[in-house]
């Protein structure tokens, strides 16, 4: 008995071992990959430059919104939707947003500038927001209320004058 019960011991000690070692292994290549997309000269920036707030944005899905970075979902030709989480480090300060202010995009050398003309909370379920526009806008999305609903900022393309 005492033999079956150590190897047990044993064979669970290894499994907390390896999964130990599995879950830093993950960890560290998350790192890596978000180091080598943080070094790359087309990385996408999105700026509010009243609050000096500015975040590195990240390509991704509507089912895969990255934790540490506000997410680009692509799909559109005139909507560009950008969504992330309400957290210090990516989305929080959104919540103060007003209309009015400016939010720029950059990639490389190119900047274009919106200004936000809309802001309202909604119930997940109301994706239309997500869907395409026949103006160009930008349309940035994080969770309130406990995620009980969505916080949408809607920013009109500014016209070059």
């Amino acid at each position: 008995m005492k033999k079956l019960f150590g190897g047990l011991l044993l064979c669970f000690s290894l499994f907390l071992v390896t999964a130990n070692v599995y879950e830093e292994t993950i960890t560290m290549n998350s790192y890596y990959e978000d180091k080598l997309f943080l070094e790359k000269e087309e990385t996408i920036r999105l700026e509010i430059p009243e609050w000096d707030f500015e975040r590195f944005v990240k390509i991704g899905t509507v089912n895969h919104i990255d934790d540490s970075f506000a997410t680009y979902i692509p799909g559109n030709k005139n909507n560009i939707v950008i969504a992330g989480h309400d957290i210090p480090i990516v989305f929080h300060q959104l919540q103060n947003i007003q209309i009015g202010m400016k939010v720029y995009l950059k990639k490389g050398n190119k900047v274009v500038r919106y200004t936000v003309i809309d802001k309202k909370s909604v119930k997940p379920t109301e994706v239309q927001y997500m869907y395409d526009s026949i103006e160009e806008q930008l349309t940035l999305i994080t969770c309130t209320e406990n995620d009980q609903k969505r916080l949408i900022v809607i920013c009109s393309k500014n016209k070059i004058s």
